[in-house]
C-alpha cells in the first residue's frame, strides 16, 4: 500500500505541474522545424521528486504542414515516434527485465549521444525501445501511451507524453555512488508497411545525485537520429526497410485489377488479330 501511494503521489504531482505549466504560459516551451513537413512542439518539460523517487515530464506533438500534399499518385502515410531509453536505473513495473547496453546490439566501439561507451555503461546502463514488455517492445517498434491515442491527440497530428519515474538517488559501481541517470531519445519518423524514414530526435532526461543534489534537465534540440538508435532499431526489428521518404506512398492498383487489365489486354490482342498473322 505504502508503494502504491507513493507512486500515486508522483503521478500526481507530474499531473499538477502540467497542468500549472499550461495555466502560466500556454506558449510551446520549444518549437523544431521538420524541413518540408511541419514542427514539432514541446510544451512542457520539467522534472520532480517526492521522497526517494524522481521523475521528468515531457510533453508535446507533431503537427503536418496544413497545406502539405503528395505527389499525383501518392498518397499520405503514418507519422510515429520511437523512443530510445539509456539508462542505470531499473523500473518497478518492468514484466522482465531488458538488456543490458552491453547486451544490445549495437556497436559497443561506437558512441552513445557523442560519448564514448565506458565499461561502467555496459555493465550498469539497459538500452532499449520504449516501451519494454516482457522480452519484446510491444509497440513494435513504435512508442505509445497507456493512456490514450496519439494520433490527432491535443490538435496534433500525432503527439507526445511521457512522465517515467525512478526511485533512488544514486547507483553504487565499484564503491562508488553514480548519479541515477535517464536518458531517452525521441525520434520522430515516417512508415509504411515495412519502411521507415528518420525526421530527426529529441534528447531528454534527468539526473539525481544524493538527495540535496537534484540536477534539472537541459535544454532540448532537435537533432539527426543517432546511430545507436538506428543500430537498435535495426537488430530488432530488420524487417522495416529504411528510405528517404516514406511519408508519401505510392497508390499502386491492387493484384486483382492488374490480372484482370492484363486479361483484358490479352483478349483484346486475340481479338484483333487477322487469319495472315503469325
Amino acid at each position: 500500500m505504502k508503494e502504491l501511494i507513493k507512486k500515486s503521489f508522483l503521478t500526481t504531482s507530474l499531473a499538477i505541474f502540467s497542468l500549472l505549466s499550461f495555466q502560466v504560459n500556454s506558449a510551446p516551451l520549444y518549437t523544431f522545424s521538420v524541413p518540408g513537413l511541419g514542427h514539432i512542439n514541446i510544451d512542457n518539460y520539467q522534472t520532480t521528486r517526492s521522497g526517494n523517487e524522481s521523475g521528468a515530464l515531457l510533453k508535446g506533438g507533431f503537427s503536418l504542414r496544413e497545406d502539405f500534399k503528395c505527389p499525383d499518385g501518392q498518397c499520405l502515410t503514418s507519422f510515429r515516434w520511437i523512443q530510445m531509453i539509456a539508462t542505470n536505473a531499473a523500473a518497478d513495473n518492468w514484466t522482465g527485465t531488458p538488456p543490458k547496453l552491453k547486451d544490445s546490439g549495437i556497436d559497443l566501439n561506437s558512441q552513445l549521444w557523442g560519448k564514448n561507451i565506458s565499461e561502467y555503461m555496459k555493465e550498469e546502463y539497459y538500452l532499449f525501445l520504449d516501451p519494454w514488455s516482457g522480452s519484446y517492445h510491444d509497440s513494435a517498434p513504435f512508442y505509445t501511451n497507456n493512456e490514450g491515442i496519439l494520433s490527432g491527440r491535443n490538435g496534433y497530428t500525432y503527439a507526445f507524453e511521457d512522465s517515467p519515474w525512478r526511485k533512488g538517488d544514486g547507483v553504487y559501481y565499484n564503491n562508488t555512488k553514480m548519479p541515477l541517470d535517464w536518458g531517452a531519445e525521441l525520434a520522430l519518423v515516417a512508415t509504411y508497411d515495412n519502411k521507415l524514414s528518420y525526421l530527426g530526435s529529441i534528447k531528454w532526461g534527468w539526473e539525481r545525485l544524493n538527495s540535496n543534489k537534484y540536477l534539472e534537465p537541459g535544454s532540448l534540440s532537435f537533432s539527426p537520429v543517432s546511430g545507436a538508435l538506428k543500430q537498435l532499431v535495426k537488430a530488432d526489428y530488420a524487417q522495416y526497410e529504411i528510405v528517404d521518404a516514406a511519408y508519401c506512398k505510392v497508390t499502386e492498383p491492387p493484384i486483382l485489377a492488374l490480372l484482370l487489365l492484363s486479361l483484358a489486354g490479352l483478349g483484346f490482342y486475340h481479338q484483333a488479330r487477322q487469319p495472315w498473322d503469325v
